[in-house]
């Protein structure tokens, strides 16, 4: 019977890397002590020619080191204050339903306050009253104030 050596099965190497040694920058030349000639040899880093981080991150602001001092949380509430009473945001805005169907009922309020009745948005936007569309706070639904007649 013939002798097989066994051998493990070689796996694949997952990452492959190749290793290589570059020479570098002879050093400044000193006085020898021995006779043997020295070979320098240079491993590069990915970090070489970065500058110090304490440099380089001073004011680099892609960087999550720097700090951004800007207006505070109540600075920029104060303007937006300050804008929205400049520009109306708190007045009283007219409004009407959105696209409402002619034959769609509304409750309309007559001008005593205690009177309602139902019509039609047509009847309403036809009719030529004077008053405003106004929410229920009760149901949520919208319903027409109409004004007073001055005489």
């Amino acid at each position: 019977m013939a002798y097989i050596p066994y051998s493990p099965p070689s796996e694949p190497a997952q990452n492959p890397q190749s290793y290589y040694c570059m020479p570098a920058i002879a050093a400044p030349k000193q006085a020898e002590t021995s006779s043997k000639p020295q070979s320098y040899y240079h491993y590069p880093t990915s970090h070489e020619n970065d500058q110090p981080p304490q440099v380089y991150y001073a004011n680099n602001p892609n960087s999550h080191e720097h700090n951004w001092f800007g207006r505070t949380a109540a600075q920029v509430a104060e303007d937006n204050q300050t804008t929205a009473v400049r520009e109306g945001v708190y007045g009283r805005n007219a409004f009407v339903p959105k696209d409402p169907k002619d034959d769609q009922l509304f409750w309309v309020v007559e001008p005593d306050g205690k009177t309602t009745v139902l019509r039609t948005f047509d009847t309403i936007d036809n009719m030529g009253w004077e008053g405003e569309w106004k929410l229920d706070d009760r149901h949520g639904n919208l319903y027409f104030q109409r004004k007073k007649q001055e005489k």
